[in-house]
């Protein structure tokens, strides 16, 4: 298989004579906590990725018209972990910081991004069952 370089975006692959394009970084897209407009995508993306990057990366492997990229890094909570033998008598606390995480907002032209609750109906139905039980008993 050879391999060419596509900038800092991805790999250009070429095996048995098909091109493929293999990102080198990972986006995973969230549902954002705040309201944020319907054209816009929130991402969780690695530190070291750039706006630039950002932008580059999801218009040439997913054709996406991106118009703007804000990014912020939002620290990592801190988790206490206390370790003893009796609860009255804690011998260490040991306290352990979660990565920060970079997030990126993207806004994107002719898009409307709608997160959907998937597990509504299931939620329902457990609901229902539940109350059917409880009244029929």
């Amino acid at each position: 298989a050879k391999m060419a370089s596509v900038g800092r975006v991805a790999r250009k692959v070429v095996e048995r004579g098909k091109l493929f394009f293999l990102p080198n970084w990972y986006l995973k897209v969230v549902k954002p906590a705040e309201n944020v407009a319907n054209d816009t995508i929130q991402l969780h993306v690695p530190m070291k990725m750039t706006k630039i990057d950002i932008k580059n990366y999801l218009t040439q492997i997913y054709n996406l018209p991106v118009i703007k990229v804000t990014t912020r890094i939002q620290a990592g909570s801190h988790g206490i972990r206390r370790v003893g033998r009796h609860p009255k008598h804690v011998t260490k606390i040991r306290v352990r910081k979660k990565k920060d995480v970079k997030i990126a907002y993207v806004k994107v032209r002719d898009l409307k991004v709608n997160f959907y609750d998937i597990f509504a109906k299931t939620i329902e139905n457990m609901n229902k069952s539940q109350n059917e039980t409880q009244h029929g008993s």
